[in-house]
């Protein structure tokens, strides 16, 4: 811009000046048929000297004005005509440049528009692009500019948006198109140099962040085409569901993101609940795909829960991440408790990476006791110690190791480190009674590691019989077909299996039916509600019954008082395990036991072991 002491030109007549471009008509022609549009237009003062420039040669205009307003002689009702042209989605924005345009003072101000669409020559909507300068001849402020057709340019832009914002299998938008539709709906930017609105108070809306129960199922046994499959129907539905201006996306595999303008959280869930119900109706036309279909969700809103897109999602992927730990259909909507839960939950998993590196974990042993008091047996059980965390309870991190496939390592170690302890007993004449060591029906699962392999191999470089193992498995663990292979496996190789909880699964008889099983673990609760339930007691005798018809042995798990060790003699059983007997030993206590082989029967002196804290056996 010129300096402030620079004097206006004087007034000269406009179509006269020197100043202007010379143009010929042929190369006006020329520009147009390459898509570009010369013109000339005078913007101010309104007047005669302006109507006499739009009659003069002087004038070029583009094809958005018709030839009759030239003969109108008014630049407000050019611009009100070029601005008809334009697309309504991009009329605002131009507005708003012929505004900047009419207040420009001239001076060679340089004026470009936003791509935007208007009204092609052969009356489609076309991509254009508008560069211009403003600058002074006499007393009139003339525009001269471009007018671009990058309608090519624009589809080339397309493209490469939708490669980095749309998932190419359903069609819908991705993670990144999540991102940057909750920021346009905030007012963020969505992208750089675009003005923010954030001052501006946006509505209210909602995310529901859902992931799709049974699709690993449907992939896994089906293959990934009717996974494919699945996932393209379950898009199609949800744009069918949702409602003009709501948001679908697929930011990941088998998960889907709803984003509802207008809807609080408790609108949300509303919304989520009625899809929960409509889902397995709408997908009933695709076959088998359909069956035991559901999905998880987890729901955040703004501005409850956040002020920008990246908190809102991540509240919302917290709030799903709750869901999926509950289980079923679960829907949660996010709250700070989960924040905070969530934390824990990350410093956990991170601690249990490192914890057999860091030597962290260890074995305690609980002795399994005859009806005389006699070591009849010895449960292996995991203990973390973390110096952050202090000790880690197993009911916390052993589901979190089966979340999150850690069991695997956490499972192998404790397999491993059974076998040494138990090779160095036997190797130091203590001649220990079986070591019964627990499997995760997860572990079952598990087709890089061989869980059968694994024990076969440590029994093999410990040179341990495989009689000295016993595998303690849930009721659970044993239904999956790749999981009964393993466990017989293991029996063929010697190794007794031992049905653990018995009684609290939910299909204990098909186990029974299929596996060789050497023993039945009856769980605790029965003991705990003996003197309160009938139903328990009944269930005690019951199973006492099956383990003698089917050749296994009967042992009651969890008792703690003389009373309880009393009746469950009197019903006919005679193995146990519990702290009225001991409480969890650590190594050294175990094979001081091991040496003085005290009587543990109730009653009888606890002897020189050192046992576990009651901190830490909780």
């Amino acid at each position: 811009m010129p300096p402030s002491s620079r004097e206006p030109p004087s007034h000269r007549f406009p179509f006269e000046s020197g100043d202007r471009l010379p143009l010929r008509a042929d190369v006006v022609d020329l520009l147009r048929r390459a898509g570009v549009e010369f013109f000339r237009i005078p913007i101010a003062p309104e007047g005669e000297a302006m109507k006499a420039y739009f009659l003069s040669p002087a004038y070029i205009h583009c094809h958005f004005t018709p030839t009759w307003v030239a003969e109108e002689g008014s630049a407000l009702t050019l611009l009100k005509v070029f601005i008809s042209k334009v697309h309504p989605e991009e009329r605002e924005h131009m507005t708003a440049v012929a505004r900047i345009l009419l207040s420009s003072e001239g001076y060679s101000s340089d004026i470009t528009s936003n791509r935007f669409r208007g009204v092609s020559e052969i009356g489609q909507w076309c991509w254009y692009e508008v560069r211009m300068s403003v600058r002074r001849e006499g007393d009139l402020r003339i525009c001269e500019g471009l007018m671009i057709n990058v309608e090519e340019q624009e589809e080339a832009r397309q493209t490469l948006e939708r490669v980095a914002f749309e998932d190419r299998l359903t069609g819908l938008g991705n993670l990144a198109a999540t991102v940057r539709s909750v920021e346009r709906l905030i007012g963020a930017p969505a992208y750089e140099g675009e003005p923010s609105q954030a001052e501006l108070p946006a509505d209210p809306f909602a995310i529901i962040w859902l992931d799709l129960a049974g699709f690993g199922r449907v992939n896994s046994l089906l293959g990934r085409s009717k996974g494919d499959d699945l996932l393209i129907s379950t898009a199609q539905i949800l744009r069918d569901w949702s409602q003009e201006g709501d948001l679908v996306t697929r930011p990941n595999s088998d998960e889907f993101v709803i984003v509802l303008p207008g809807r609080d959280s408790e609108a949300a869930l509303a919304a989520a609940r009625h899809l929960q119900q409509m889902l397995p109706m709408r997908m009933r036309g695709i076959g088998d795909l359909q069956r035991g279909l559901g999905f998880q969700a987890g729901i955040s809103a703004y501005p409850h829960n956040g002020l920008d897109a990246e908190t809102l999602l991540g509240y919302a992927a917290a709030a799903l991440d709750q869901a999926a730990r509950l289980g079923g259909d679960s829907l949660v909507v996010y709250s700070e408790t989960l924040t905070s839960a969530g934390r824990e939950v990350l410093a956990l998993e991170q601690g249990l990476q490192q914890a057999i590196a860091l030597g962290q974990l260890s074995l305690v042993f609980q002795p399994q006791v005859g009806a005389a008091g006699e070591l009849l047996g010895c449960e292996a059980l995991l203990r973390w110690q973390s110096p952050d965390l202090g000790a880690v309870s197993p009911g916390r991190f052993i589901p979190l190791a089966e979340e999150t496939g850690q069991i695997h390592t956490l499972g192998a170690w404790v397999i491993e480190e059974a076998c040494r302890l138990q090779s160095r007993w036997q190797e130091a004449g203590l001649q220990p009674p079986p070591l019964a060591i627990n499997v995760s029906a997860v572990q079952l699962t598990d087709d890089r590691l061989s869980l059968a392999a694994h024990l076969l191999r440590c029994l093999e470089l410990y040179h341990l019989n495989p009689a000295s193992l016993h595998v303690e498995i849930t009721e659970s663990g044993a239904l999956e077909e790749h999981g009964i292979g393993q466990l017989m496996a293991i029996h063929e190789a010697g190794v007794a299996l031992e049905i653990d909880d018995f009684g609290t699964g939910f299909a204990s008889l098909s186990s029974l039916l299929r596996l060789p099983i050497h023993g039945l673990k009856l769980d605790q609760s029965f003991v705990r509600e003996m003197d309160s339930s009938e139903a328990s007691v009944a269930i005690l005798r019951a199973s006492l019954a099956l383990a003698g018809s089917i050749g296994a042995q009967a042992l009651v798990e969890g008792v703690e008082e003389a009373w309880q060790a009393e009746q469950l003699r009197g019903l006919g059983f005679s193995r146990f395990q519990g702290y009225l007997f001991s409480r969890p030993l650590v190594a050294e206590g175990y094979e001081t036991l091991l040496r003085e082989r005290p009587n543990l029967g109730p009653g009888a002196p606890e002897g020189a072991v050192a046992v576990e804290t009651a901190a830490a056996a909780e």
